[in-house]
């Protein structure tokens, strides 16, 4: 999932650049307090069927990959 940057966690990596990447729309931010209450249940299914402007990650992550960027996540944030 690129919309991430995998360090941070706030979206800023190098497909948005702060607003200066090829991305014309700004990745969610998952160090923002709204994102940290977002359920992993939610979040595997937005990585699953896609949400707004980010598609579906399901032909390309099988299940496990997917719950496994969801526990990468919540572990780097919480640290």
């Amino acid at each position: 999932m690129r919309y991430l940057s995998w360090r941070k966690l706030d979206g800023n990596g190098p497909l948005w650049k702060g607003g200066d990447g090829p991305f014309p729309n700004a990745p969610k931010n998952f160090m923002d307090d709204a994102m940290k209450a977002m359920t992993e249940g939610t979040m595997f299914h937005s990585v699953t069927y896609g949400k707004n402007s980010m598609g579906s990650y399901a032909s390309q992550m099988n299940t496990k990959q997917r719950w496994e960027v969801i526990a990468y996540i919540n572990s780097n944030r919480a640290g």
